[in-house]
């Protein structure tokens, strides 16, 4: 990406009390929109923490900030607006929505833990959890711990690369392939499952 390169090599001459806020608004808005390649621009900043630009514990406070706080609004806006939307309108019915609820509240940690290593996923589990009704202090407190595992992860290898920290960028499409790959298998599984045994129930049935 020509571009991302240009961009980031601008940033560098700029002062380093302005790239931790570039650091932040960039792991913000990537849960915002998916496709900015925030994982990319956070080991870009761990590279500089090795050339003596900037300050590690400042990168990581910035980076598990802004991911957060995309996050979280992503989350509060289904947890107030979506879920009022859903029943104003009856898109799901009553025993349905008891259902989504009931499974949030038994795997919605989980999910949220890992979240942050499901790269294009990120936005949906932030919105499913909203719209499951899961409370506030625990999305805000898990997703906290995921964000720094997975942002202190990346910083520690864009670190460790240097001057080849955009090699991240490439181990990154490549991972975010597999597991699209893997959970895209799981819910084709999945599916095929469930339709069969409605094929199944409705052959009884008859």
């Amino acid at each position: 990406m020509e571009w991302l390169r240009d961009l980031l090599e601008a940033a560098q001459r700029l002062d380093s009390r302005w790239l931790y806020p570039v650091l932040l608004v960039s792991s913000y808005v990537e849960n915002i929109f998916p496709p900015l390649p925030g994982d990319t621009v956070t080991a870009f900043g761990a590279y500089l923490v090795g050339r003596g630009v900037l300050k590690l514990g400042w990168v990581v406070a910035s980076t598990v900030v802004g991911s957060v706080g995309g996050f979280m609004t992503l989350y509060g806006l289904a947890y107030s607006g979506g879920r009022a939307i859903l029943r104003r309108r009856r898109v799901l019915s009553d025993r349905r929505v008891r259902r989504a609820q009931r499974w949030i509240d038994r795997y919605g940690d989980k999910v949220i833990l890992i979240n942050r290593f499901l790269p294009g996923l990120r936005s949906t589990v932030a919105v499913l959890v909203g719209l499951g009704g899961m409370r506030p202090r625990k999305v805000l407190a898990f997703s906290f711990l995921s964000a720094s595992v997975w942002n202190g992860l990346l910083i520690y290898v864009g670190f460790l690369l240097g001057t080849n920290w955009e090699a991240i960028g490439r181990v990154l499409r490549a991972y975010t392939w597999a597991v699209g790959t893997f959970l895209g298998t799981i819910a084709v599984g999945w599916l095929g499952l469930y339709l069969f045994r409605r094929y199944r129930t409705q052959l009884l049935r008859k």
